[in-house]
C-alpha cells in the first residue's frame, strides 16, 4: 500500500507540476486598478491604445519575465516613476491574465475627441 501512496502522490505532483491559472482569473487590488488605469490613461492621452493592445497581447506569454525585469531595472526607474507605482505594476504584471485585464481596461476607455487634431494633407481640397 506503500508504494501505491508514493505513486499516487508523484502523479498528483506531475500532474500539478506544470499548471498555471486560467487567463482570465486575474482580479487586482484596488491600489493595481489604480495603477492600471493610470497607465490607461497615459496610453489613451497619446493616442497609442491599438498599438499598446498590440503590443501588450503579442507579448502576453513574457508577462511574468516583464514583471522581473522592472524588478530589476527598477533603481533606474525609480528616477523616473514612483517606486510604490512600480511595485504594483510588477506584482500585478505577475499574474496569469492580468495582460487580458489591462486590455479590457484600455479598451474600456471613451474614444480620443479629434475635433482638436489638424486635418491631415489628404483631407484637404
Amino acid at each position: 500500500m506503500a508504494v501505491d501512496g508514493a505513486a499516487r502522490t508523484w502523479r498528483e505532483w506531475l500532474r500539478h507540476a506544470f499548471a498555471v491559472a486560467p487567463q482570465g482569473s486575474c482580479s487586482p487590488t484596488e491600489d493595481e486598478r489604480a495603477v492600471v488605469a493610470a497607465v490607461c490613461q497615459f496610453v489613451h492621452r497619446r493616442g497609442m491604445v491599438a498599438p499598446a493592445i498590440l503590443m501588450a497581447q503579442s507579448s502576453a506569454p513574457l508577462g511574468g519575465v516583464g514583471a522581473q525585469s522592472l524588478i530589476f531595472l527598477q533603481p533606474m526607474l525609480e528616477v523616473v516613476f514612483d517606486r510604490r507605482s512600480l511595485e504594483l505594476w510588477a506584482s500585478f504584471l505577475a499574474r496569469p491574465g492580468a495582460i487580458e485585464y489591462f486590455c479590457r481596461t484600455l479598451e474600456a476607455l471613451p474614444e480620443i475627441a479629434t475635433e482638436t487634431s489638424p486635418p491631415s494633407a489628404g483631407n484637404r481640397g
